[in-house]
């Protein structure tokens, strides 16, 4: 039988075909190879599909040279308005149904679940065609995907999934950050370290940069520098340290909820000594200040010890 040359609406392509097929066209004119058409299928249409002159035709697909199986196509009728990019003038595929559904339900459900996957995804970038082969595609063939209400059923999973993945992400982060400070802070007892004169060497950023968990504009990073002095001024703590350029910096905390007298013993225990501490600034300023109330949390409190 020879190939022939279709267009793929939007809809087919991106929603359908994705989640029928488990494919991702790249472009909506697709070779296939016509094998009959599903009479009984067609007779159960919607009365308004079948005065448009829709049939349903089952065809395999191809894709750079390779069949991808058979499928049941909706074609549009001939009389159908084109698509503006079919420039071609090609027969248009309206969706791609479920081999087997014939019955008026069976259609009416594999109509409606395209559908309501359409309504999602016209409000949700990231349900894009990659994103239905990859992940509903499969739920689909194991028959975990029939219906509306598996379809939010599912999506309210990967929703859950996402939230634990990046809770995770945020304890390996915040295990990470925890470890480069300890480990900053075991150099400096250490003297096989080879600091035998902390004040010639400037302050060294020993973490990543991380965002404040609050969702404030703030970012964290960990230094280890020489402190040089450390005073109280009522229920602010003033920091003065050797920055990365070799120069005195001072630098204060914000003193929100009073002083922070753990951390202010730890830093006035190290004084005139190489420690670790963590300084925090707003994105799109300069000005850091000294992030004891972050250094106060129960996640960093031994570090201080």
């Amino acid at each position: 039988m020879s190939h022939t040359e279709v267009y793929f609406r939007p809809h087919s392509k991106n929603i359908a075909t994705p989640l029928r097929v488990g494919h991702v066209f790249e472009t909506p004119n697709i070779l296939i190879q016509a094998i009959r058409q599903d009479e009984e299928s067609t007779s159960n249409q919607r009365r308004d599909e079948i005065n448009k002159g829709r049939y349903h035709l089952i065809a395999g697909l191809y894709d750079n040279g390779r069949r991808l199986g058979d499928f049941k196509l909706v074609m549009s009728g001939e009389e159908e308005k084109k698509y503006f990019d079919n420039i071609n003038r090609l027969p248009e595929v309206v969706t791609v149904l479920p081999y087997e559904a014939k019955s008026i339900s069976e259609l009416r459900s594999s109509t409606s679940l395209t559908n309501l996957l359409q309504d999602r995804a016209n409000s949700d970038a990231t349900i894009t065609p990659e994103f239905i082969r990859d992940h509903l595609h499969p739920k689909l063939k194991k028959g975990e995907l029939k219906t509306g209400d598996d379809l939010s059923r599912i999506f309210e999973q990967l929703a859950v999934d996402k939230v634990t993945k990046e809770k995770d992400a945020e304890i390996t982060e915040l295990q990470g950050i925890i470890d480069s400070l300890r480990g900053a802070q075991a150099g400096n007892s250490d003297p096989a370290s080879g600091v035998h004169h902390p004040m010639d060497l400037p302050a060294e950023t020993v973490t990543p940069e991380w965002n404040s968990k609050t969702g404030s504009a703030y970012v964290n990073v960990g230094l280890n520098a020489y402190i040089n002095d450390v005073r109280k001024n009522g229920d602010i703590i003033e920091l003065q340290f050797i920055n990365a350029d070799g120069s005195l910096e001072t630098i204060k905390d914000f003193g929100y909820h009073g002083l922070v007298q753990p951390v202010y013993d730890y830093l006035k225990a190290k004084e005139k000594s190489r420690c670790v501490f963590i300084v925090t600034w707003k994105t799109g300023t300069a000005k850091r200040r000294l992030a004891s109330d972050t250094m106060n949390l129960p996640q960093y409190q031994d570090l201080w010890d």
